[in-house]
């Protein structure tokens, strides 16, 4: 078993899965909250470390690592499938009897083994966990997966490859399916930790916005700032390109970044009456100290103090002004300890606004959904 076959396809699966965290990252914490009425760091960590599992299942188990696919097909040296279950029982006899205990253990027949049964153990640990799906549809479920693969393996790729170039065998999906039950019985180790298992029926109980929150508001607006403004910059700077017009990607960028702050920070705000995009991801509603409706004066007090400076700095230092970079690092630090110190924010401060809960029944204001009484004004600190 070659180094390649360990390094290769990890490596693979942790660059996509980084990137793909990036992207799904927001819309994750978005669905906790929908779903569980709050963040769990816990829930968030295993769902992003399945995501990344379920990357590095098909690079393990379908990556050519290490091998040669154009010799193989070149020889027809195909691996025949292997049918006769449980053959490994008698391989592991045989190299018992022949093998020092050393030897044995080093084997490459014992490590194919015991990573076909690993492989599949998080599996079961995360559908059990996360979903908690019974026992019986984790196990079905891995039962499936692993003869997806052996199925994908067979047909190589689905006769996208010019041959078959890893072998079927019956063996790795019973070892698969062990592990898958093996993940199932260690599932109840992890609700030891803190905010794994939450209940569905507490999705509408009102909860403090507290620092937390509010540093969890501050990520999503950010990351979706982020990313629309450097989609946009891209998209810029190509069509520039295609209409060879030279010398005008900077400026492209700094106006897409511009125009996506605007857009997230001052208009997405005047039609939700107040709140950013961060802001509706975590639950939080902005209103006037009485419960009401700001109007637009208070909304762009509240952009201008908060999230536009950043904005424009960051356009600015897209354009090339080097010295913006430092003057936005120095706007970000004073922001967060200002929110760290007061959680309502400088930006609220400024504009006579505080944040509530989403749940919270306020004086004016219409609720399509049921909220628990007697949630008092303590909620908003």
């Amino acid at each position: 078993m070659g180094f390649d076959f360990i390094v290769e396809p990890a490596a693979i699966a942790v660059v996509l899965g980084a990137l793909l965290s990036v992207v799904l990252v927001v819309p994750i914490i978005a669905v906790q909250y929908r779903q569980w009425g709050t963040l769990s760091f816990s829930r968030l960590f295993l769902i992003l470390a399945f995501m990344l599992y379920l990357i590095a299942v098909p690079m393990y188990t379908l990556l050519p690592a290490g091998q040669d696919i154009e010799r193989i097909c070149a020889l027809g040296t195909s691996p025949k499938p292997r049918l006769d279950a449980f053959r490994f029982v008698g391989d592991l006899l045989w190299a018992a009897r022949t093998m020092t205990p050393r030897q044995f253990v080093a084997s490459s027949l014992v490590q194919q083994i015991v990573l076909n049964v690993i492989l599949f153990v998080p599996l079961g640990i995360f559908l059990r966990t996360l979903n908690r799906l019974p026992a019986w549809a984790v196990i079905g479920t891995g039962f499936g997966l692993s003869l997806l693969i052996e199925t994908t393996q067979l047909t190589g790729n689905w006769g996208l490859s010019p041959c078959a170039y890893r072998q079927f065998d019956v063996d790795d999906v019973i070892l698969n399916t062990s592990g898958t039950i093996l993940g199932v019985m260690l599932a109840p180790v992890l609700d030891i930790f803190p905010g794994v298992r939450l209940r569905a029926s507490e999705r509408m109980r009102a909860r403090p916005v507290t620092r937390k929150r509010r540093l969890v508001q501050l990520f999503c607006d950010w990351m979706i700032f982020t990313l629309a403004s450097q989609v946009g910059s891209a998209l810029a700077v190509l069509v520039l390109d295609g209409v060879k017009i030279g010398g005008r990607g900077p400026e492209a960028s700094a106006v897409t970044t511009a125009l996506a702050g605007v857009a997230l920070f001052i208009a997405i705000p005047l039609v939700t009456h107040g709140e950013t995009l961060g802001e509706r991801i975590v639950l939080i509603s902005v209103k006037t100290r009485q419960g009401r409706d700001p109007g637009m004066g208070r909304i762009l007090v509240k952009a201008f103090a908060g999230w536009m400076p950043f904005v424009a700095l960051a356009a600015m230092a897209m354009d090339g002004y080097l010295w913006a970079h430092l003057l936005n690092l120095v706007w970000i630090g004073f922001s967060l300890l200002y929110t760290i110190r007061h959680p309502e924010g400088f930006s609220m401060r400024l504009s006579g606004l505080r944040r509530f809960d989403d749940r919270v029944p306020l004086p004016g204001v219409q609720r399509s959904r049921p909220v628990n009484a007697g949630v008092g004004d303590s909620l908003t600190r």
